[in-house]
């Protein structure tokens, strides 16, 4: 049997990521400290940035920070911190969005024609009948 399609939003990981240069001689917290960034920023919708009044709540302090400086995956602003390369690898705010947007609209057009087509009960009030002409032979 198929897996059923999950609809969460995901963020994008490599799979060979463990092996790349930036990423071998970091410590076990500071690739967590990064991962997690990931992932709140993801969540967040805020691109890869990591506002300052954050950054210590999600790890990003001391030996962590500067592992993560070091070797470039993190860099400082005037606001806080941003990951380095984020929009490269992950959904932009306005992706996600779309995303949702797109998934919304397919849900009313799935409903309407498990509702409607499929059991030939046209609605005055749905679009999708209206746009089909439907309407012309509803009872």
């Amino acid at each position: 049997m198929p897996a059923k399609f999950d609809h969460r939003t995901f963020v994008r990981m490599d799979h060979g990521l463990p092996e790349h240069p930036k990423f071998v001689g970091l410590s076990d917290r500071a690739f967590r400290v990064w991962f997690e960034c990931v992932c709140w920023s993801s969540r967040q919708e805020q691109d890869g940035n990591i506002p300052a009044a954050n950054a210590k709540r999600l790890g990003l302090t001391g030996r962590a920070l500067r592992e993560l400086l070091e070797v470039v995956l993190v860099e400082a602003t005037d606001k806080g911190y941003v990951i380095h390369d984020y929009l490269a690898f992950q959904r932009s705010k306005e992706e996600i969005e779309a995303f949702r947007t797109g998934r919304g609209e397919a849900g009313e057009k799935g409903n309407h024609q498990r509702w409607h087509v499929a059991r030939r009960k046209w609605d005055k009030d749905c679009d999708f009948c209206k746009e089909e002409g439907r309407l012309a032979i509803a009872k």
